[in-house]
């Protein structure tokens, strides 16, 4: 049997949970770590496989796990370089959106400015419209008063009905 040793460490990067509640869960379920550090400065405590298997089963085996071996830089290497090409292409793409939505943001602008200038025409040809009508009816103003025959002063103070 290829027994291998893990970290709490190990074991939290590989399922994604805090060191805590790895250990929790190890302490909760009795498994002891296989070797005990002599020095507290630089050993850590080992766990063999039947801890892996446990946590297996408690969180549930990821798509891409493959078993971590103690020292294999390489596993958190790939992983690394795997979430950094994941990171630029999720940053490719929301820039590339942002783009798209600068382009479409300029076309908004274009379109306001039409707007406004429709707008401003209106209201000229509106202040245009009032003028003419004004005029039209100022000559029909002026011949009324002119045709009204005007009373005297007493005609218009006691009453003139003949009008």
């Amino acid at each position: 049997m290829n027994d291998k040793s893990h970290t709490i460490k190990e074991l939290a990067d590989h399922f994604s949970k805090s060191k805590t509640a790895i250990r929790s869960a190890l302490k909760h379920a009795n498994i002891s770590a296989v070797s005990t550090p002599t020095s507290t400065l630089n050993s850590a405590l080992k766990y063999d496989d039947s801890a892996l298997a446990y946590l297996n089963k408690k969180y549930g085996v990821k798509a891409n796990m493959t078993k971590i071996s103690v020292g294999d830089g390489q596993h958190t290497q790939q992983s690394n370089s795997t979430l950094k090409s994941a990171n630029q292409r999720t940053i490719s793409a929301l820039i590339e959106q942002l783009d798209v939505l600068h382009e479409q943001l300029k076309v908004k602008d274009g379109q306001l400015s039409n707007k406004d200038k429709q707008i401003e025409e209106l209201h000229t040809l509106l202040d245009q419209s009032q003028k003419l009508n004004l005029s039209d009816k100022k000559p029909a103003l002026v011949a009324e008063k002119t045709n009204k025959k005007s009373l005297g002063f007493f005609k218009r103070l006691f009453g003139a009905d003949n009008h």
